[in-house]
């Protein structure tokens, strides 16, 4: 194994190996984004008890723009750009939804933060 990678040495046997795993990678890649996706938006009900109410467009709009990004992996999901560049896709949603959550994070009390904090746990295992 490549200490860096976490690839394979031998490149024939890295291709297999992504190869062999493909399949599994794209449908868990895809139950992953529609669960996480409900998640995140389930987790918006939080916003009606904790955000100001003069905050809720600025929120919604952060939360809508990170939710973007899995939407377009989903999509690509089904692409042959997703064969080839599934890891770094798959790794933008979770990016996306933990700066979405951060970004919301800081726009509100410390307060009302600290009720998001389950959310951002949730969002790191998105």
């Amino acid at each position: 194994m490549h200490p860096i990678t976490l690839g394979f040495r031998d490149h024939k046997l890295e291709a297999d190996y992504l190869a062999a795993s493909f399949a599994r990678d794209r449908a868990q890649g895809r139950t992953a984004i529609i669960v996480g996706t409900v998640v995140y938006l389930i987790y918006g009900l939080l916003d009606l008890r904790f955000v100001p109410e003069a905050d809720h467009a600025m929120i919604w709009m952060i939360r809508l723009f990170a939710l973007s990004v899995p939407l377009v992996v989903y999509l690509l999901s089904y692409t042959p750009i997703f064969k080839k560049h599934r890891h770094v896709l798959l790794a933008s949603v979770g990016l996306a939804a933990g700066v979405g959550l951060i970004t919301m994070l800081s726009m509100l009390t410390i307060q009302s933060a600290a009720n998001f904090y389950p959310g951002l746990v949730l969002a790191t295992f998105y």
